[in-house]
């Protein structure tokens, strides 16, 4: 595999239930934004699957927050951006379902933020995900509910409600409910 560019790479053992690399392929191949990671190619030798991606040298937005106190104008500035990256994939009917969190955003060397990682991501119709995925802290409700009824569940506002949270803690420096641990806000979060 020969690339004129530099790029980055993901490595996975090869497993029969690697679904999550397979499906995060799938996805990130058809994905053309500017506030997207690109995808490259992949690369499977006889142990390892390998994912290659644009390269954002800026680090993860995590990164940047830990080692700065984000002003509102920045943290305005990458939530439009987000919101960018998010309505293009709502667009083309795929909940990103990592929950938004700092490291589901890179940042490239211009300052521009790009969303990664789609190994939970799926295609929706008219909210009709139904699984628990994603990072607890930024679960929106009605995919914690666990009093779902059979025909109920979930969809683009699910990311939303996970973005919104990481603006919360892009400008108060904690996540969401910071005096409950995880397994508490999964028994809290529908109340």
């Amino acid at each position: 595999m020969n690339f004129n560019r530099l790029c980055s790479q993901k490595q996975f053992h090869i497993d029969p239930a690697c679904i999550r690399e397979v499906q995060e392929i799938s996805l990130s191949s058809q994905f053309q934004h500017k506030h997207i990671v690109q995808y490259y190619g992949t690369f499977k030798d006889k142990t390892k699957l390998y994912i290659f991606l644009e390269l954002a040298t800026g680090g993860s937005l995590l990164n940047l927050y830990q080692k700065h106190k984000l002003s509102d104008s920045q943290a305005s500035k990458y939530t439009r951006q987000i919101v960018k990256g998010l309505k293009y994939l709502h667009e083309h009917n795929v909940v990103h379902r990592f929950c938004i969190i700092f490291e589901g955003y890179l940042v490239d060397v211009n300052g521009t933020v790009k969303l990664v990682d789609f190994g939970l991501a799926k295609f929706c119709k008219l909210n009709d995900i139904k699984s628990f995925k994603g990072t607890a802290f930024r679960m929106a409700p009605e995919v914690i509910n666990e009093d779902k009824q059979e025909n109920d569940g979930y969809g683009f506002a699910a990311d939303i409600w996970s973005l919104g949270c990481t603006v919360l803690e892009m400008l108060t420096r904690q996540h969401p409910y910071p005096k409950l641990e995880p397994v508490c806000i999964s028994f809290n979060g529908n109340k």
